[in-house]
């Protein structure tokens, strides 16, 4: 190997040391924040406030395991929607299903409908 070759080899192994070296520390920052947003607490007046600017309904109750909150509201489709804190953390949204009305099936054969009121 001649001496033009060794330092274009050494010079490529330094390179791609740093992008590996980079690489490592953007995913080290990515999951730090990652985690930092997932765990970011909200205080109670914050979550009301919120829940207020969406005209939702704000609820909370506390127990053995903490403090529950809760905001109800309806998004422009019409869904209602449930906002869930746990002590101040997000943790969930929840879809209030709206109910849905049973019809009975359709029967083709007479003999196998239901009777008659009359």
């Amino acid at each position: 190997m001649t001496t033009k070759n060794r330092v274009a080899t050494n010079r490529i192994g330094r390179i791609a040391r740093g992008i590996g070296t980079a690489g490592i520390g953007l995913s080290i920052a990515l999951a730090s924040a990652a985690v930092a947003s997932a765990e970011e607490r909200q205080t109670e007046a914050e979550i009301k406030s919120g829940c207020k600017d969406a005209a939702g309904r704000y609820e909370t109750s506390s127990g053995p395991k903490g403090r529950l909150s809760t905001c109800t509201y309806k998004a422009i489709d019409g869904s209602t929607w449930i906002d869930v804190y746990v002590d101040g953390t997000y943790t969930n949204t929840l879809n209030e299903a709206k109910p849905q009305i049973v019809t009975p099936p359709q029967v083709s054969n007479p003999d196998l409908a239901p009777p008659q009121r009359g």
